[in-house]
């Protein structure tokens, strides 16, 4: 079992559309320690608005948290790119522990505990609003 499991896969289709469903993503849970934390990108919640959302409320589904973090990729479509992590005991992902977040902390120049808060606090309201609303019968 693993404290994390990092998901760096392609775009759900083709040879990775394994990567983005149900089996997958309760296997990743399966085999997290407990207060593991799983990632994966999560798609350009700009370019590929419905496979975002798709994804967020799947892996809310199986872990019971998930949360969407969104950043700038230039290179990609839309170049607004977003990574979701989840964990099965709560969102712990969102408040780092204090002792180790200081000593990390002390040796980077842009990241700091209220960076990583303030980062998963950054979610358009459009994007919220879709996420808090059922989803759609497909």
């Amino acid at each position: 079992s693993y404290d994390v499991v990092i998901v760096d896969g392609s775009d759900p289709a083709g040879p990775a559309e394994g990567l983005f469903n149900r089996a997958f993503f309760e296997h990743c849970r399966r085999i997290l320690k407990p207060g593991g934390v799983f990632a994966t990108q999560s798609e350009s919640p700009e370019a590929f608005r419905q496979v975002h959302l798709d994804t967020v409320r799947l892996l809310r589904q199986v872990f019971g948290h998930a949360d969407p973090l969104y950043g700038w990729v230039p290179m990609y479509p839309s170049g607004w790119w977003s990574w979701t992590f989840a964990a099965t005991d709560g969102p712990r992902y969102l408040r780092p522990q204090a002792e180790r977040a200081a000593a990390v902390a002390a040796g980077c120049q842009i990241w700091s505990p209220r960076w990583q808060r303030g980062g998963f606090e950054a979610v358009p309201a459009a994007i919220e609003r879709e996420l808090q609303a059922p989803a759609a019968a497909s």
